[in-house]
């Protein structure tokens, strides 16, 4: 199966992207051409891409049923309990579970953006938001037995686990972030497209108490814009 649509990677190895490609080269990321990102193939972890797949309308991508999963109700950037940020646990779990070469991909075909590294932190996860605002990336190894899902538009970020998984600093067992749902409707009551995109494409990852809350809302139709 091919994922990444033909020349979708010109963007990224011409002059537009070369300080971003020099920024990750100095944490020893390195992009590759949509004919190598092929070869490392996620459709076992995202069933549907996002808008831009040929043969679907999906504007965020459909995840497997088949893992556990925390989700962290913030923005990227956002601080939560002890002051601690998504990308924060996101890279501290990455870099525990996962073994070499780390990738993160677009989950957009039109978007062939796919970079090899051997470790992920907050700055390689920031580096890929220039031009990505509504594209959610993947990060994942050879192994897919823990992967991460980061949104730059949306107030959810995500990790996925098929069974055992390190968790030194109890980030899962203390459930951080689980406090957010509480509240999530209320900080991004500006995210038009937030409970669509939750109910269409997210809903067996929420809360039931959250489920209960956009069962009990009229949702909008999705509109045609960013979700902010």
């Amino acid at each position: 199966m091919t994922f990444y649509l033909k020349n979708s990677d010109q963007e990224y190895f011409s002059k537009f992207w070369t300080e971003e490609r020099k920024y990750l080269a100095k944490f020893g990321c390195r992009l590759l051409t949509v004919e190598e990102a092929n070869t490392h193939l996620f459709d076992d972890l995202v069933i549907k891409g996002c808008k831009g797949i040929v043969g679907s309308e999906a504007i965020k991508p459909r995840l497997s049923k088949d893992y556990n999963y925390l989700c962290i109700p913030y923005e990227l950037g956002e601080k939560m309990e002890r002051e601690l940020k998504p990308e924060t646990i996101i890279s501290q779990l990455i870099n525990d579970n996962l073994n070499e070469p780390i990738f993160i991909a677009s989950t957009d075909a039109n978007f062939g953006c796919f970079a090899k590294c051997s470790y992920i932190n907050e700055d390689i996860i920031w580096s890929f938001f220039s031009s990505h605002l509504n594209t959610p990336f993947i990060i994942f190894d050879s192994k897919k037995e823990v992967f991460a899902l980061i949104d730059y538009d949306l107030p959810l970020q995500i990790i996925g686990y098929k069974n055992n998984i390190l968790d030194s600093e109890n980030h899962i067992k203390n459930k951080v972030g689980y406090d957010g749902w509480s509240t999530v409707f209320n900080r991004y009551a500006h995210y038009t497209n937030m409970p669509h995109i939750f109910e269409e494409y997210y809903r067996f990852l929420l809360p039931k108490a959250v489920v209960n809350i956009l069962d009990s809302m009229v949702i909008p139709p999705l509109y045609n814009t960013t979700q902010k």
